[in-house]
Protein backbone atom coordinates (compact mmCIF):
# COMPACT_ATOMS: atom_id res chain seq x y z
CA UNK A 1 0.00 0.00 0.00
CA UNK A 2 0.87 3.75 -0.76
CA UNK A 3 -0.12 6.16 1.57
CA UNK A 4 0.05 7.48 5.06
CA UNK A 5 3.06 4.91 6.60
CA UNK A 6 5.45 5.64 3.44
CA UNK A 7 6.81 8.50 1.98
CA UNK A 8 5.76 8.41 -1.34
CA UNK A 9 4.46 10.39 -4.13
CA UNK A 10 1.51 8.97 -6.11
CA UNK A 11 1.95 10.18 -9.71
CA UNK A 12 -0.92 10.00 -12.91
CA UNK A 13 1.22 9.66 -16.45
CA UNK A 14 -1.99 9.24 -18.36
CA UNK A 15 -6.07 10.88 -18.54
CA UNK A 16 -6.85 8.74 -15.89
CA UNK A 17 -6.30 7.27 -13.06
CA UNK A 18 -7.10 3.81 -11.17
CA UNK A 19 -6.87 3.16 -7.45
CA UNK A 20 -7.42 0.04 -5.77
CA UNK A 21 -7.39 -0.39 -1.88
CA UNK A 22 -7.39 -3.65 0.03
CA UNK A 23 -7.71 -4.61 3.29
CA UNK A 24 -4.62 -3.50 5.60
CA UNK A 25 -2.58 -6.11 8.09
CA UNK A 26 -3.41 -9.46 9.13
CA UNK A 27 -6.46 -8.54 10.44
CA UNK A 28 -7.37 -7.12 7.28
CA UNK A 29 -7.85 -3.59 9.72
CA UNK A 30 -9.68 -1.03 8.00
CA UNK A 31 -8.01 2.61 6.83
CA UNK A 32 -7.16 4.94 9.15
CA UNK A 33 -7.78 8.75 9.84
CA UNK A 34 -4.85 10.02 8.64
CA UNK A 35 -4.80 7.30 5.65
CA UNK A 36 -8.17 8.36 4.27
CA UNK A 37 -6.58 12.10 4.51
CA UNK A 38 -3.69 11.28 2.63
CA UNK A 39 -6.06 10.04 -0.15
CA UNK A 40 -7.97 12.33 -0.38
CA UNK A 41 -5.38 14.84 -1.00
CA UNK A 42 -3.51 12.73 -3.50
CA UNK A 43 -7.08 11.79 -5.47
CA UNK A 44 -7.64 15.70 -5.10
CA UNK A 45 -4.61 16.73 -7.03
CA UNK A 46 -4.39 13.74 -9.71
CA UNK A 47 -7.79 14.77 -10.34
CA UNK A 48 -6.95 18.62 -11.39
CA UNK A 49 -5.01 16.79 -14.76
CA UNK A 50 -7.06 12.96 -14.72
CA UNK A 51 -10.09 11.41 -13.93
CA UNK A 52 -10.11 9.32 -10.74
CA UNK A 53 -11.52 5.95 -10.46
CA UNK A 54 -10.84 3.61 -7.30
CA UNK A 55 -12.06 0.36 -5.97
CA UNK A 56 -12.19 -1.11 -2.64
CA UNK A 57 -11.33 -4.76 -2.03
CA UNK A 58 -13.79 -5.46 1.16
CA UNK A 59 -12.32 -7.39 3.77
CA UNK A 60 -13.39 -10.23 5.89
CA UNK A 61 -14.58 -7.58 8.26
CA UNK A 62 -16.24 -5.54 6.13
CA UNK A 63 -14.31 -1.92 6.38
CA UNK A 64 -14.43 -1.40 2.71
CA UNK A 65 -17.82 0.36 2.58
CA UNK A 66 -17.12 2.65 5.61
CA UNK A 67 -13.76 3.88 4.78
CA UNK A 68 -14.98 4.48 0.98
CA UNK A 69 -17.99 7.04 3.00
CA UNK A 70 -15.18 8.24 4.67
CA UNK A 71 -13.18 8.80 1.60
CA UNK A 72 -15.96 10.42 -0.04
CA UNK A 73 -16.94 12.84 3.23
CA UNK A 74 -13.41 13.98 3.15
CA UNK A 75 -13.07 14.77 -0.68
CA UNK A 76 -16.32 16.62 -0.85
CA UNK A 77 -15.23 19.12 2.24
CA UNK A 78 -11.38 19.82 0.27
Amino acid sequence: MLGAQFDSNVECFTDFAYIRWHARGRNGDGYSASEIDYWARQIREISQRADVFGYWNNDAHGYAPQNCLQLMRKLASL
